[in-house]
């Protein structure tokens, strides 16, 4: 994807800067005649975010217990989903098995670029320091009911879990937490770990958690360590994910649409290019802008 270049105006053939002169009536001739031809916005990445007020809980967000419930205030702003009689060695912030929402699904479809959450602890009954926050991705197997199955992927992140009051003389508040997730990535990333739950030997590759997560889970703590079981009043609220508009071939100002504004970007790159590997109007990377690019083009309009 390439950022747009300016001045893409309806205007008579002698005034289209940069068109050679034999294809300026042609693409002033498509800009009067094609409907699709008003500027359009561009493209961008789109974040869901659920702030749980009146009562909302896109996902069934949930610490895992059924304790939870939303706080009217306090949060980060506002309400926020919390629960303050928490017995576990590690909270996750999750959201619920067998629940269809836009947390969930086929990432690499989606273009899934991030997701992220904010968290505060308000009491914890021991220390709790060294544990950093755990993105983890979950498949449920099929069994959604049963957790001894499933599988997935983790990655650690750099933030350790918000400190809470007792140790500090004061809670440390609300921590903002976002991770980056490698959609597009044909091979596990770095830094990214496969796990089965019932520790059998992996089956199954990247491709196959990231095209169809179950289970968004935000882990207190490194999943393959041990800790030990805790009192804790914990506070989730803002989990987000965004997404990319996958790119269509042929929208070369990436506003979402193929349309003249593509074409004028292309009739201007017309020829062999300068740098092949900075020429996106080359569509099918043969090194020249021509007419094979210009039918992939029109393959994808509208």
């Amino acid at each position: 994807m390439t950022a747009p270049k300016p001045n893409h105006v309806i205007a008579p053939p002698s005034a289209l800067p940069g068109i050679k002169p034999r294809f300026a009536l042609i693409a002033a001739t498509v800009m009067l005649l094609s409907p699709l031809a008003m500027p359009q916005a561009l493209g961008g990445g789109e974040t869901f975010v659920e702030t749980f007020d009146n009562g909302s809980n896109v996902g069934q967000w949930t610490w895992g217990t059924g304790n939870q419930f939303i706080n009217p205030i306090n949060g980060n702003p506002g309400p926020y989903l919390r629960d303050n009689t928490l017995q576990s060695c590690c909270p996750a912030a999750t959201t619920s098995f067998n629940v269809d929402s836009v947390y969930v699904g086929n990432y690499r479809e989606m273009n899934v670029t991030s997701v992220g959450i904010d968290l505060v602890t308000n009491f914890a009954s021991s220390g709790v320091d060294g544990r950093p926050l755990t993105l983890m991705l979950i498949n449920d197997n099929g069994t959604p009911f049963n957790f001894a199955d499933d599988w997935g992927a983790y990655y650690i992140g750099p933030v350790n879990i918000p400190f809470p009051g007792v140790l500090s003389g004061g809670p440390q508040g609300w921590t903002s937490y976002d991770f980056q997730v490698p959609s597009q990535s044909d091979s596990t990333p770095e830094g990214w770990v496969l796990f089965r739950f019932d520790g059998e030997p992996i089956d199954f590759t990247w491709n196959d958690i990231i095209t169809d997560v179950s289970v968004l889970r935000f882990n207190y703590g490194d999943p393959s360590m041990i800790f030990p079981f805790l009192g804790w009043d914990v506070g989730m609220d803002n989990p987000r994910i965004t997404t990319e508009p996958t790119a269509t071939p042929g929208d070369l100002n990436g506003d979402g649409v193929v349309n003249v504004f593509d074409l004028l970007i292309l009739l201007e790159d017309w020829g062999e290019c300068g740098d092949p590997d900075d020429c996106p109007a080359d569509l099918n990377d043969d090194g020249t802008v021509n007419v094979f690019d210009l039918l992939i083009l029109l393959e994808n309009w509208g």
